[in-house]
């Protein structure tokens, strides 16, 4: 469906086109038009999409002028074709989400372990608004069919005294909830980063339902240095290698292609090295993408030359009723705030490389990633697992002396 939702407005051009032509031509026959509208369009939307000849300009992936405006359409068509569906099918989703949390929670069994070299966490973040349905969520990172060896939910302090019983009642089936400062969505991997500094670290957003084989999809793709995603777009370039704006992206790719930018509302696993040691500077994100957490992340990413990895599902989002109210999304697509955040990046940082950064480049970073690990490492051999407090101590001494 997922292919065929992209041919969808040529197909339906088509079988207006061959429908009323048989008309004029004086074929009267029913069955004979509705085979013919429904299979002509088809095979020819069939043939401009795998034709090696035609397929680059169809699909707007051509080098060529054609190509290129073909390409801008397609991507505009795409983005708004999303809107209307999750318009369209907004009221149900939520229903039959709730359907489907509430029977796979009375019959959910024990999961089987993840087989990774290291720890696996799952870490999220959530805040006053979206505590209603929090736990919704909640459950269904709870009852996945691979077991993490943690359920983090990172609250600010501040908010703590507002959880709802439906969430604090989860730590008796694994959850665990901690404290920190309030880092808005970056919440929901940074105090990770910090205080499990060797670990499998899974993103997920605190609004959506979660299918039960969510976790294991992700898993199986996996590796030290790998960034493994359920969704993600394809970043656009212009003929001066320069970064097009947010909305001519190619939109939910199916097939990644090109530089692939994961966006968090589908989960995301990093990888123990996925992440430039850069990724925990506060000072930089907040004053480069105070509201684009999954920019920074993808920028530290490639900056270390990681692997970006997207699942072969087709992502279909189903959010809890009135979640989307407050919605970080909302205001960095529809008021341009994702390209506001990209320039800054790209100021800064440049064009983030396919390869990440050179070994003499990453030598020449404020600190050594290497040795900040092994001292945080240390630390908590001695003392057990250490707070995010303890460990940004650690990290800020480091990053604090001398490179050599």
């Amino acid at each position: 469906m997922a292919r065929l939702r992209e041919g969808s407005l040529v197909i339906m051009f088509l079988h207006q086109f061959f429908q009323f032509s048989l008309g004029d031509f004086g074929v009267s026959n029913e069955a004979l038009i509705i085979v013919v509208a429904v299979s002509g369009p088809l095979a020819i939307y069939l043939v401009l999409k795998i034709s090696a000849w035609l397929s680059p300009w169809f699909l707007g992936n051509g080098g060529r002028a054609q190509g290129r405006l073909i390409g801008q359409l397609r991507n505009g068509v795409a983005w708004r074709v999303a809107k209307y569906e999750q318009e369209a099918t907004g009221f149900v989703k939520p229903y039959i989400a709730l359907a489907l949390i509430a029977l796979r929670w009375r019959l959910r069994r024990k999961a089987r372990p993840h087989g990774l070299a290291g720890d696996l966490i799952v870490s999220l973040t959530s805040y006053p608004a979206r505590f209603p349905t929090l736990h919704l969520t909640l459950r269904c990172l709870l009852s996945q069919t691979v077991a993490p060896d943690r359920v983090i939910l990172w609250i600010a302090v501040e908010d703590a005294a507002q959880l709802p019983a439906e969430v604090t009642d989860l730590k008796r089936q694994g959850l665990e909830i901690r404290l920190c400062r309030d880092l808005r969505s970056y919440k929901k991997i940074i105090p990770a980063l910090l205080a499990f500094p060797k670990t499998y670290i899974v993103t997920a957003d605190d609004d959506v339902y979660y299918s039960r084989t969510w976790l294991e999809e992700l898993v199986e793709g996996a590796g030290e240095k790998t960034v493994v995603c359920q969704r993600a777009h394809s970043v656009a370039l212009d003929d001066a290698e320069r970064i097009q704006p947010y909305s001519k992206w190619s939109y939910d790719v199916a097939e990644p292609a090109g530089m692939i930018f994961p966006t968090g509302v589908g989960g995301v696993l990093y990888g123990p090295k996925a992440l430039s040691p850069e990724v925990v500077d506060e000072d930089m994100f907040a004053k480069l993408c105070p509201q684009g957490d999954d920019i920074w992340l993808f920028w530290m990413g490639r900056r270390v030359g990681s692997t970006y990895i997207k699942t072969n599902r087709k992502w279909v989002e189903f959010q809890w009723k009135g979640s989307q109210s407050s919605a970080l999304h909302l205001s960095n697509v529809g008021a341009g705030g994702n390209d506001e955040q990209i320039g800054r990046m790209m100021s800064h940082y440049g064009l983030p490389a396919a390869k990440g950064l050179s070994p003499d480049e990453l030598k020449r970073l404020p600190f050594s990633a290497e040795e900040m690990v092994a001292r945080i490492q240390k630390e908590i051999d001695e003392k057990g697992i250490l707070t995010a407090d303890e460990s940004r101590l650690l990290w800020t001494q480091s990053s604090e002396r001398p490179s050599k």
